[in-house]
């Protein structure tokens, strides 16, 4: 039986690594959005939201998709860890809000068909 310490471990094989250091060397490469170009592709509406203490995905990678690429929105909570919680909730059910209310009738039927997670599969 696998004895996992750590999430980063649980990442690692959830992604098809053995272990951690292997995934750190080919990780950057296989997954960097900055890396691969989706970065500056265009996007839809994007809110960027995260805790200032996460541990899992630090605060400096919420950063930079804000220097690329389209304008996006983005929220940081003091004293929160991994996405923000429990405080995000609330400002992310708002945010979606706000969102649905800028759209009309035929723009959420297009959203729906072409779905509004991005544009060309970007998220």
């Amino acid at each position: 039986m696998l004895k996992i310490h750590s999430l980063t471990q649980v990442l690692a094989i959830k992604f098809g690594y053995s272990n951690v250091e292997k995934m750190k060397i080919d990780s950057r490469e296989r997954f960097s959005l900055l890396e691969n170009g989706i970065l500056d592709m265009p996007s839809t509406k994007l809110l960027l939201i995260n805790g200032m203490l996460d541990e899992l995905f630090p605060i400096e990678d919420c950063m930079l998709p804000l220097q690329y690429g389209s304008v996006k929105d983005a929220r940081f909570f003091q004293g929160s860890k991994h996405m923000g919680e429990p405080h995000a909730r609330k400002f992310i059910l708002e945010w979606v809000k706000d969102l649905f209310a800028t759209v009309g009738p035929k723009q959420k039927l297009l959203n729906g068909v072409n779905g509004v997670n991005g544009v060309n599969g970007v998220h």
